[in-house]
């Protein structure tokens, strides 16, 4: 609307109409701050522009009406024009204020918008033009539309909250990874360990004991850093031996030479494979390097004294790299009319994996009748029965040697009550269908009978001990708390339902995502960054925000990024999916055919959120919304800063106000020291009162869903 010379230049013009304008409104435009430069330029070009958008004063209002509509409203709200109408900008022509939505308070210059007196000869729908235009003006200055000057999407709030995420994740100290330990070799070359005996202990195993290991021998966990938590004794009830308790010992600090180590590592090997023949079949367990792990350990022979016993272990070696041929001649020379000097594990010839205990020769050949019922009628001796049933001819005159079957070797991490104890079934094996078995030595194979379930549990414990040395490494805060939980609360609270389906993070993930929905409602209403952001944002926004900040997919990535992940427990006994942390699965071609030790996506959000619950219900809320900090799972904000201000404050406003009387009375809890927010939460988005330009409720039910859901537990 300004005409200038032909020898002005563009920028000479600008600065006359700015300076024309300005002359012209009334002083308490400028002083109230009621239009701003920017403001006042838009104004008089009729139009404003950003980086990626422009709206002119035509499409301002269109623009504000679209931002209303985008915000969540009632369903039926939105089925009439009457009833949307209430929702929706107005515009007094009479006092030239501009009213839009009600989520947005008196506490800035957003909810009203009032035009310069210098524009009040306009016509009517230019004023509101005008107007229309300073409030999209606003609405960009304060975030609530993007760059192409729309309403924001969830794309957009997810970018601005990641961009805040890095600021922070910038400042935190890089995670420090758990190193394995360093061997500890003396100036003879021996590396010093510690060894942990493996007490057996039952009424029935105690009688099979002074049977089958008259030399006392032992089993024992070799490592090389202390156990640096208490092993319970762990108790299982077995079929065929009852009650049976196994304890991990104190430890002995001893110096052992490469050789030994070397022996220990094979022998390891060997006792695995011999306890899991029938899962691994065509599979075998290898030692894996020692700084592959953050616990490298060994399983041992040990002697009476608690000392490592080389000599059984390098003859359990020996025995196991026999050929067929030489354990075939072993069995061919056993005495046909004597029992055997000690009792020894034998295997029939077609079927390797099975076993059985070996006694020594009976009275009776393979043409003696065969005691068992048998489907097939042409089975009448044994020689029949291994013929048809085994397809294996033996004679006639074959010596049958006295023998048990194997005993149970449970495969499940927990036991039920066992009513009776079962017999072993006897039977009578051909000498000339048998062959030793590559491990032989029955007392070593009773040792084992609970060998995995042991280290299984050892390994929980340690895993959840290192976590805390993981914490206490890089989070204090969240170490000061979990150092003061049982650590079964502890292990339970980073366990899996699929690796132990009773005592898991199940509960506690439960309470945790409560715990977590209003520790971020807090770090976002009192965000350093995004305060004034999130104060101005609408309740459908702000669940898109909160959603956010505790999605599976932004839990998942936190948990990863500060190496929670490897101490999470997923894998269980029973499923055969279990391999201990020194070891490795590999097939024929020894490639590994374990997964990488680490928990998928949901597991991860899942344990966060357990570790959340857990520290509330040991602690309280304080403590969970240090430790989230902690976590990273929380935007930097001012809670303490913002709790301490509000309880040192005293009752603002006047109680005079019904709305405030009705608050008071129903929650009875008076007075109330900010009575503008007794009165917000008590307005409806519809009521656009221009006189107190108080905000609605949608704001404080966004917190209080949060409240309410903490609250609940």
């Amino acid at each position: 609307r300004f005409v200038g010379t032909r020898a002005a230049s563009e920028n000479d013009i600008l600065l006359v109409a700015d300076s024309t304008l300005r002359s012209s409104l009334d002083p308490t435009d400028v002083l109230d701050n009621v239009v701003t430069p920017d403001e006042l330029n838009a104004l008089r070009i009729g139009q404003f522009t950003t980086s990626a958008g422009i709206v002119t004063s035509r499409g301002a209002k269109t623009l504000l009406h679209r931002y209303a509509i985008m915000q969540p409203m009632d369903p039926v709200v939105r089925t009439s024009r009457a009833s949307l109408r209430a929702h929706l900008p107005s515009y007094d022509y009479d006092a030239n204020v501009l009213t839009i939505p009600s989520h947005l308070g008196s506490y800035h210059d957003l909810r009203s918008v009032t035009l310069p007196n210098l524009y009040s000869d306009k016509t009517k729908k230019e004023r509101e033009s005008l107007a229309s235009l300073i409030a999209c003006i606003r609405l960009y200055k304060h975030g609530l539309l993007n760059e192409r000057l729309l309403p924001l999407s969830k794309k957009d709030i997810r970018e601005r909250f990641m961009e805040a995420s890095r600021k922070s994740s910038q400042q935190k100290a890089t995670v420090n990874v758990l190193q394995p330990p360093t061997h500890k070799v003396d100036e003879t070359g021996k590396t010093r360990v510690l060894l942990h005996p493996i007490a057996l202990d039952g009424s029935k195993i105690r009688e099979f004991m002074k049977q089958l290991n008259p030399e006392g021998l032992k089993l024992g966990i070799l490592s090389f850093a202390p156990i640096t938590t208490d092993i319970p004794k762990y108790e299982y009830s077995l079929g065929h031996f009852g009650d049976v308790s196994c304890t991990l010992g104190p430890s002995k600090e001893v110096l052992i030479s490469s050789l030994e180590l070397d022996t220990a590592t094979k022998f390891f090997e060997l006792i695995w494979n011999h306890r899991w023949r029938r899962r691994t079949r065509d599979l075998e367990f290898v030692c894996l390097q020692h700084s592959s792990t953050y616990f490298p350990y060994r399983v041992v022979c040990l002697k009476k004294d608690g000392n490592i016993n080389l000599t059984a272990m390098c003859r359990s070696l020996g025995e196991n790299n026999r050929s067929a041929a030489e354990r075939i001649a072993v069995v061919e020379g056993a005495s046909k009319t004597e029992p055997l000097v000690r009792p020894r594990l034998w295997s029939p010839r077609y079927d390797e994996l099975s076993v059985y205990l070996v006694y020594g020769a009976s009275t009776e050949t393979a043409g003696a009748t065969f005691p068992f019922d048998h489907q097939d009628e042409r089975v009448k001796t044994y020689k029949d029965y291994y013929s048809i049933r085994h397809n294996f001819d033996v004679a006639e005159d074959c010596t049958l040697f006295d023998a048990v079957r194997m005993w149970q070797m449970p495969n499940r991490a927990w036991s039920e009550k066992q009513e009776e104890i079962k017999e072993m079934k006897r039977v009578k094996l051909p000498q000339d269908a048998c062959m030793e078995a590559k491990f032989a030595n029955p007392g070593l194979s009773l040792l084992t009978i609970l060998l995995p379930q042991l280290c299984y549990h050892m390994e929980q414990r340690i895993s959840a001990s290192k976590f805390l040395e993981h914490a206490k490494s890089n989070f204090p805060v969240l170490e000061k708390y979990l150092s003061k939980i049982p650590p079964l609360k502890l292990l339970n609270s980073i366990t899996a339902k699929s690796c132990n389906d009773q005592d898991n993070y199940d509960k506690l993930e439960w309470l945790g995502d409560g715990v977590l929905k209003m520790v971020q409602t807090d770090s976002l209403i009192n965000s350093t960054e995004l305060g004034s952001w999130i104060r101005n944002l609408p309740e459908g926004y702000l669940d898109t925000a909160r959603s956010f900040m505790g999605s599976n997919a932004n839990l998942m990535q936190a948990c990863k990024k500060l190496k929670l992940d490897i101490f999470i427990q997923t894998e269980s006994l029973s499923r055969g999916c279990w391999t201990p942390v020194s070891m490795d699965l590999v097939d024929a071609d020894k490639s590994s055919t374990r997964l990488e030790r680490k928990a998928d996506g949901k597991v991860c959000a899942d344990v966060l959120e357990s570790l959340l619950g857990l520290v509330f219900l040991q602690f309280d809320y304080r403590a969970a919304l240090e430790c989230a900090d902690a976590l990273q799972l929380t935007i930097p904000h001012r809670y303490a800063e913002a709790r301490l201000a509000f309880e040192s404050k005293r009752k603002v406003g006047t109680s005079s106000s019904r709305l405030v009387e009705v608050a008071e009375a129903f929650t009875g809890y008076k007075p109330f020291r900010l009575a503008s927010v007794a009165e917000e939460a008590l307005t409806h988005p519809t009521e656009l009162s221009n006189k107190s330009n108080c905000a609605s409720y949608e704001k404080l039910e966004w917190i209080g869903d949060a409240v309410l859901c903490r609250m609940s537990f």
